[in-house]
């Protein structure tokens, strides 16, 4: 019993100590000119879908990037990523980003967005909107580029133009 309180108490003491030495002092803070240069690489991902330029969009994930698309399987890696972008431009595309944080490498950046466009064998446009979250890794020539991409509609699935069990 004495042996497992010892156990217990370095533990404890090894993860304050981890955690002192591993603070955003050692990782470094994320900056506000590189909380600036995620948001502006997001405005550059949206201005290439817009154009309907799915390389440029593409681009700016890492090669080793991850999609989590709703309702469909992940994506992984860049060429996976261009390659699942098909079709015309949307009509609109926005992201509404309610925080960037981070530390000096690595950053988040979450919010809303809203998306319109035409659905294959359809003439209306549908407009989507809901939430995201993206993971930004820093590069080594300072540009950052999306590692991890998820987002989910605030619509139902059936508004969404996805298989219902009626």
């Amino acid at each position: 019993m004495k042996g497992f309180v010892w156990f217990i108490v370095g533990a404890i003491i090894g993860a304050i100590v981890g955690a002192l030495w591993i603070g955003p002092e050692r990782v470094g803070q994320l900056s506000d000119a590189d909380a600036t240069a995620v948001s502006s690489a997001a405005d550059g991902y949206m201005q290439a879908a817009l154009a309907g330029d799915w390389a440029g969009f593409a681009s700016h994930y890492t090669e080793d990037a991850a999609v989590f698309a709703p309702g469909a399987p992940m994506l992984e890696g860049r060429t996976a990523i261009e390659a699942s972008m098909t079709g015309p431009a949307p009509a609109d595309f926005r992201t509404m980003a309610r925080g960037v944080e981070g530390c000096s490498s690595l950053a988040v950046r979450w919010g809303t967005y809203v998306y319109t466009a035409v659905a294959e064998g359809t003439t209306e446009p549908l407009t989507d909107n809901g939430k995201f979250v993206e993971v930004w890794k820093k590069q080594p020539d300072g540009s950052w580029l999306m590692t991890v991409d998820i987002w989910n509609s605030d619509l139902p699935p059936a508004e969404q133009g996805g298989a219902t069990d009626s």
